[in-house]
């Protein structure tokens, strides 16, 4: 299965080492540096990031979602929250809801504002078992 790996990018190294676990499972995988090429930041913009870097950063990695037939959130504890989603990872969610992707979700859905949206979506809960994803 061609899978789109989201999550928060402070957990980049988790959400690459999960995709390598994925290709082992036989999947074909993705995370947001799989997209295509880095976008060009000059040494002055190191830390900063501009909207149209961000924007381009969003619509990189939505493509990837729409060449895959499912995402994988990467939920893992960001600033004292347990299971993280953040915005833009829920952005992600609704865009593979929206393209009848299927959604699977690493860890517990978190205690937040928008749980029952998360609820909504029908996704799978996997508990960090990647042999789940079918």
């Amino acid at each position: 299965m061609k899978i789109a790996v989201c999550g928060s990018t402070t957990h980049y190294e988790i959400m690459k080492k999960i995709k390598q676990q994925l290709e082992a499972e036989g999947h074909i995988a993705y995370h947001p540096d799989d997209a295509g090429p880095k976008f060009e930041i000059s040494e002055a913009q190191v830390g900063i990031i501009t909207p149209e870097q961000k924007n381009f950063y969003i619509m990189r990695h939505l493509q990837t979602i729409k060449k895959c037939e499912a995402i994988l959130v990467v939920n893992v504890d960001k600033n004292n929250q347990l299971n993280y989603i953040g915005g833009n990872t829920f952005l992600e969610m609704g865009f593979a809801l929206a393209l009848d992707k299927r959604i699977f979700i690493y860890n517990d859905i978190p205690r937040v504002a928008y749980r029952e949206e998360i609820y909504g979506m029908l996704p799978l809960v996997i508990q960090q078992d990647l042999t789940k994803i079918k």
